[in-house]
């Protein structure tokens, strides 16, 4: 079976989108100034649950933690991720890969790729590059398939604090923020965003008194799904002649599934190529 290479470029990064976002406008909030300095001007904005540190720090300190330097904090975490209706992988088409695009690939370190969510490793990337160096030295166009599809998505932050006056205020200065988040998401074309909040939820598991809110985002997300082969093959011109000479296989085993050969790339939200 020939050797493939699968990745995804979607318009926004759900949970860095939101980072990015709450960690800016609270930088021009001055939360410390009108707080009289309970609150720090940035408060600790985090992708994951604030709580599931506080548990991580009490196990390993034997039960100490220090709270002020822990709380008040902002949680980011995407909570659904579904396909929408009809929509998964029902656009189909060919693309060209370009030189530029995998420039763009190479523009980020591994460890960013990871941050984004799926994986490329610097030796796949490079098989990327030869199989174009090759198309290039036959003066063919680098085919690759494309599956335009929608994401319904579903983002959870939650304040939480040991002084439910400081929750109350985050909670407002997030709710602000979100308000803005929807048009700023609406410019980016991401579709039907709407958010709910809950306040008055309480935590009692560290042996004090948490206060938290939550706030529930929901939208959907434009995803591109890209399979581009490996070595050279017959130019790509139909979705369904390309699929029935890659998998053209008359023995399949329960197993095929899991036999098949696919790189995964997370990026970053960029012009596509």
């Amino acid at each position: 079976m020939s050797e493939s290479l699968l990745f995804a470029r979607q318009t926004i990064d759900e949970t860095e989108f939101f980072f990015k976002l709450l960690t800016e406008y609270f930088s021009n909030l001055d939360a410390d100034e009108f707080t009289n300095n309970l609150i720090a001007k940035v408060p600790q904005i985090k992708i994951g649950n604030p709580l599931a540190d506080i548990f991580g720090d009490l196990i390993a300190s034997g039960g100490e933690v220090d709270f002020t330097s822990s709380l008040p904090a902002i949680g980011i975490e995407c909570q659904d991720d579904a396909p929408y209706k009809e929509y998964l992988g029902r656009n189909e088409s060919v693309i060209v890969i370009t030189q530029d695009f995998i420039d763009y690939l190479k523009n980020f370190k591994l460890s960013e790729r990871i941050k984004y969510g799926e994986i490329i490793s610097d030796n796949q990337l490079e098989k990327l590059q030869n199989t174009f160096n090759d198309y290039q030295s036959k003066n063919l166009p680098y085919k690759a398939i494309c599956w335009d599809s929608l994401l319904s998505q579903k983002i959870q932050i939650s304040v939480w604090a040991d002084n439910p006056r400081i929750t109350e205020i985050v909670y407002k200065m997030v709710r602000l923020i979100l308000n803005r988040a929807k048009t700023l998401l609406s410019k980016q074309k991401i579709l039907n965003v709407n958010w709910t909040a809950q306040g008055g939820v309480y935590n009692y598991d560290t042996g004090r008194n948490l206060y938290g809110s939550e706030f529930d985002i929901t939208f959907i997300n434009f995803i591109r799904t890209i399979e581009a082969p490996l070595q050279l093959v017959e130019p790509i011109t139909n979705i369904n002649v390309y699929l029935n000479q890659k998998f053209n296989d008359n023995n399949l085993s329960p197993e095929f599934n899991q036999s098949l050969n696919f790189y995964y790339i997370g990026e970053e939200n960029g012009n596509e190529q």
